[in-house]
């Protein structure tokens, strides 16, 4: 038996209980065969096994497990019922559940236990979002995933280049980030319909407001329709990058706050009304989206953020502390985000004080709304590049003047 005090012996005999019990109670709400007793019980065995004996007898007990479980789908299946594949697959795992809190690892075992009763209970939910998918929706998700579990891993995570600029990892992430930011608009007006599209354009605004340009110009190009919804989906992808740069600060250099809260704040409420102004206007449109997301489009957006990130060392090589603001720009235009990081990150190094590094931050972000207009224009809509210059034009002139007052 493992050297444990007595509180401690008890503790682990509680917690898997506890774990187990939590476990089964989905089980048990289902009107499974195993229930809350038996999901304890397993968590029980798991524990007891590795404290008290050898390791041998924990892989004894383990192949009990697969063997109960398998007992458990044949019965279903020689009774003509539902073999209960999931339930038996839940024992199991609850067995190890119970070994990790007998080994010490209390947060895995909590967090698998979590996970566990947590995929038990969404049944209904997958059972509606696979309902609907096509093949073309099938192999998106296979390719997406290959994107950002297979080839994203392996990439070096260091510079590559002599002037130590060009980084494979980051430059990857802004290829998944793109095809993130489709899959997630695709969903959400999938499910929402058009009105979905003020969601995508917020939540893709914390990520990369310019790939929500991107994305959404894609799609008016299929259905015109969408146009005043994609507008008011820029807008709130400004404010959402606003509130992001803010929360930065917040987080990292909260001493800049009292030169960006007004700044921001304005631009953040003007955008925000501006955009409510349309998706208050109840249209009806029928969405016609054909693809999850576009690889094409987010390989030319990486290759686009890897000449920025180029510009950008040779502006701040070239040009010496201007290049700071000249680099801002730059790297505005693809990321606020890493701009905001960079400014934050010199001002506590030292190298700028909190008026420069304020004012990098609103130059970036500014530089972030400004490259919307070329997109916007390209999209060959009118109607969408004037509201959208006059949306983001508002916000930046109250951006503008608010921070010559008080920065």
């Amino acid at each position: 038996m493992a050297d444990l005090t007595l509180y401690d012996f008890a503790f682990r005999i509680g917690l898997s209980t506890a774990l187990g019990m939590f476990i089964g109670l989905e089980r048990e709400w289902a009107h499974k065969e195993a229930g809350i007793r038996t999901f304890a019980l397993f968590s029980l065995t798991g524990m007891v096994s590795t404290v008290i004996f050898p390791p041998y007898v924990t892989i004894a007990c383990a192949v009990f497990a697969i063997a109960f479980a398998i007992i458990m789908s044949a019965y279903g299946i020689s009774q003509k019922r539902d073999p209960n594949l999931t339930t038996s697959a839940a024992l199991f795992i609850t067995f190890f559940v119970g070994v990790l809190i007998g080994i010490d690892q209390i947060i895995p075992g909590v967090i698998i236990a979590i996970i566990v009763t947590a995929l038990l209970s969404i049944k209904t939910e997958l059972q509606s979002i696979t309902a609907d998918l096509t093949a073309a929706e099938v192999h998106a998700a296979v390719e997406f995933g290959i994107l950002a579990f297979v080839i994203y891993p392996i990439l070096p995570d260091h510079p590559i280049d002599p002037w130590g600029v060009i980084n494979p990892r980051t430059i990857w992430l802004m290829v998944v980030l793109i095809s993130g930011i489709g899959f997630v608009n695709y969903y959400i007006m999938k499910r929402y319909g058009s009105k979905g599209a003020a969601y995508t354009g917020f939540f893709g605004g914390l990520a990369n407001s310019t790939a929500v340009v991107a994305e959404f110009i894609n799609r008016i190009k299929a259905e015109p329709g969408l146009t005043m919804v994609a507008v008011a989906a820029v807008i709130l992808s400004d404010v959402a990058m606003c509130v992001r740069n803010l929360g930065l600060c917040l987080i990292l250099a909260p001493s800049l706050l009292p030169k960006l809260v007004l700044p921001f704040g304005i631009m953040i409420v003007i955008g925000g009304l501006f955009a409510y102004r349309y998706l208050s206007r109840q249209e009806t449109v029928t969405v016609k989206i054909h693809s999850p997301f576009s690889i094409r489009n987010a390989l030319v957006f990486g290759t686009i953020f890897l000449g920025m990130v180029m510009l950008s060392a040779f502006a701040v090589f070239e040009f010496g502390s201007a290049g700071f603001f000249v680099s801002s720009v730059l790297s505005g235009m693809v990321s606020s985000a890493s701009a905001t990081a960079s400014s934050i990150a010199l001002l506590q190094a030292g190298t700028i004080d909190t008026r420069m590094s304020a004012l990098g931050i609103i130059v970036a972000s500014m530089a972030s709304i400004v490259i919307k207009f070329p997109l916007a224009y390209f999209s060959n809509n009118r109607q969408f590049f004037f509201n959208v210059v006059m949306g983001a034009g508002l916000m930046m002139v109250a951006g503008i003047i608010t921070a010559i007052l008080f920065i």
